[in-house]
């Protein structure tokens, strides 16, 4: 019988964001209306590096994306407020290993389980900034999941990233309650779990079937992690798997290590 979300510890009082796998039962986030000193202490070095980064891959778009100031996550809720700046700015922090002393690199993403207890994952584009690597469904929080109020509808988003991403219909799935949070350094991943009773192979000719229809999709194929691999290091890493992504895996085989 496949592992579940069961698997994974309750959270405790991580001020710090201890490197870990942690069940959520709520998570709030904020947009605030500071600017991010980061982008503006580092402006020169910023441009010069994207005009760079442009020339290589002049696919990418200098759009709005947020990065976690403040946070807090404590019994089962996470508090975060967002601080808005450009994929720039982003980019270039994350080139020089993503200083934690400046923020938290937030994202919410698709735990997809077939119904073989197979776990997808999508092989992403050369053109992308993760280009070759099997990761979640998922990606950055859009101006689009920001309510009114500044509220971030982390659930909105990954359903919206799994629509884009897959072309696959949200009633093939029911989500389990709650989040499974992720921390590795200055990564941290929202994750929701979406079971299906369908099994890997008809998930994944489904989503061929959607790449197949676009031009310049982010996702260029689907790897499968089958259950006994998820607590193998080595396989997924064989498999370009992350490591925040092996991490997930392994607490949800029941490897807390």
């Amino acid at each position: 019988m496949p592992a579940t979300p069961d698997s994974v510890a309750p959270v405790a009082v991580a001020p710090d964001f201890v490197d870990g796998v942690y069940r959520l039962a709520r998570c709030n986030l904020a947009v605030c209306d500071r600017h991010w000193a980061f982008e503006r202490d580092h402006a020169d070095a910023i441009a010069r590096h994207f005009r760079a980064v442009l020339h290589a891959t002049p696919e990418f778009y200098n759009g709005r994306v947020f990065v976690m100031g403040e946070g807090r996550l404590a019994d089962g809720v996470l508090d975060g407020v967002l601080t808005p700046t450009d994929f720039a700015s982003y980019h270039y922090w994350r080139a020089e290993g993503f200083d934690v002393r400046c923020g938290r690199d937030v994202f919410g993403k698709a735990i997809i389980e077939a119904g073989c207890g197979g776990l997808l994952l999508g092989r992403a584009a050369p053109y992308t900034m993760n280009a070759g690597r099997a990761d979640l469904i998922g990606g950055f929080i859009d101006p689009i999941d920001v309510d009114f109020d500044g509220t971030v509808d982390i659930d909105a988003s990954i359903a919206r990233e799994i629509v884009e991403e897959t072309g696959l219909d949200l009633a093939l799935f029911e989500r389990a309650p709650g989040y499974i949070l992720t921390v590795e350094g200055a990564l941290v991943s929202i994750g929701v779990h979406y079971r299906s009773q369908l099994p890997a192979v008809d998930l994944v000719g489904r989503i061929d079937e959607t790449l197949r229809a676009q031009g310049k999709p982010e996702v260029i194929g689907m790897v499968v992690v089958e259950p006994h691999q998820r607590a193998d290091r080595a396989a997924l890493e064989a498999l370009g798997v992350p490591p925040y992504v092996a991490r997930l895996f392994g607490a949800l085989a029941g490897d807390a290590t």
